[in-house]
């Protein structure tokens, strides 16, 4: 019985605890890091913050302009006038509405967040902020189930040859969206 009890480890030296308490330290300065680096992000500058949206001057295209006190896109092609709005992350539900696009219901906030008009029943025209990219995909999951594949493309995809041959295999289909 002497024998047994000296050949056994302290609870303190076991493989169990030394890697539990790895494994606790490693967690540990994960979560000092992540709040560092929150504080520190939070207080410098960020380019999204500071920097002009790019508008039509009137003279020369692209020249960045302030109007009234947030950059409006003048120059979109489809006549889109939200401001940018908050660039940071949504921490909490936006105020919104919610409106029925084919069978599912999509987050809206016209004046603020978007959509601000639609298009051949294409919800168009979000803030290019965080909030309006989600509100936007929101939309797009459930214009899927309302419109053709040939109406989201031509509408949201960029003008390429490569759209033309999306149009030309989607005649007649519906987007399908992965697990919808």
């Amino acid at each position: 019985m002497v024998g047994r009890e000296s050949s056994e480890r302290p609870p303190l030296q076991s493989r169990g605890f030394v890697f539990s308490a790895a494994a606790v330290g490693l967690l540990v300065v994960a979560a000092v890091f992540l709040v560092v680096a929150t504080i520190v992000g939070q207080r410098a500058p960020s380019a999204a913050r500071s920097a002009a949206v790019r508008v039509t001057s009137g003279s020369v295209p692209g020249e960045p302009v302030s109007v009234g006190g947030g950059a409006v896109l003048a120059d979109d092609p489809r006549g889109c006038s939200l401001p940018a709005g908050s660039q940071s992350v949504p921490i909490a539900a936006p105020a919104s509405g919610w409106a029925l696009v084919g069978s599912m219901a999509a987050p809206t906030a016209p004046s603020t967040i978007g959509p601000e008009k639609s298009i051949d029943g294409v919800r168009m025209c979000f803030a290019r902020s965080p909030a309006g990219a989600l509100f936007a995909a929101a939309s797009f999951w459930a214009e899927a189930t309302a419109v053709p594949q040939t109406v989201l493309y031509r509408q949201l995809a960029a003008a390429t040859p490569a759209r033309a041959v999306a149009v030309a295999q989607a005649q007649g289909k519906h987007a399908e969206v992965a697990g919808h």
